[in-house]
């Protein structure tokens, strides 16, 4: 099936049900900016939630976290998909925050970003009070910028960089990630269990 709604229509989510679809809107048809949309699959029209690109549904469908419009910075845009006012989450002090995974409650989201002069590394923001705290030790950090964690919150998938130096986000080129292999780091105990990734070298590590 069709779910495209204007000329430049690009998923950046489903919900665990499969029965909504988030998509980006950057063409034409979304004016000035990119916008993000929902759309259920039974075919019923589009809603427009706002402006800004990416996006993660929230596990309970309240929420969408996006990147606002303008510079990449260390910046967050969370949207309601139903009733509500959008809000924004300046999470200094950060460097370039991109990408964004929720916990099964809902109410906190994980981020792989830095803080100036550090290595990368993963934190928990509480959508209250929107404040990053660190959650893993510097270099252990997301995959492709994201840290997917368990249905049962307990884990979480990770990069072990801590073989790496200061990055201050400045991207490394070319050569595989041998360096930063995978691992599941416990929420709970903060252990650090690594496992042997298929198709490693295509995993970007920038991220």
């Amino acid at each position: 099936k069709d779910f495209s709604w204007f000329d430049s229509s690009t998923v950046a989510d489903i919900s665990a049900d499969g029965k909504t679809l988030l998509f980006n809107e950057s063409g034409e048809g979304a004016g000035a900016s990119a916008a993000l949309y929902l759309r259920k699959t039974d075919g019923s029209l589009a809603v427009r939630l706002g402006e800004g690109s990416g996006g993660v549904l929230s596990p309970d469908g309240k929420w969408v976290l996006a990147v606002p419009p303008g510079p990449q910075g260390a910046r967050l845009l969370l949207l309601p998909t139903r009733a509500g006012e959008p809000k924004t989450f300046t999470l200094t002090p950060l460097v370039n925050v991109g990408a964004a995974t929720w916990f099964p409650d809902s109410k906190r989201f994980v981020v792989s970003s830095s803080e100036p002069g550090h290595r990368r590394r993963c934190y928990v923001v509480d959508i209250g009070d929107g404040k990053p705290r660190p959650l893993t030790p510097e270099g252990i950090r997301g995959v492709w910028g994201k840290a997917p964690i368990s249905p049962d919150g307990k884990s979480m998938l990770v990069r072990d960089g801590r073989g790496e130096g200061p990055t201050d986000f400045k991207f490394r080129t070319g050569g595989p990630t041998s360096g930063m292999p995978c691992a599941i780091f416990s929420l709970e105990g903060g252990g650090l269990r690594p496992f042997a990734c298929p198709g490693e070298d295509l995993l970007d590590n920038r991220n």
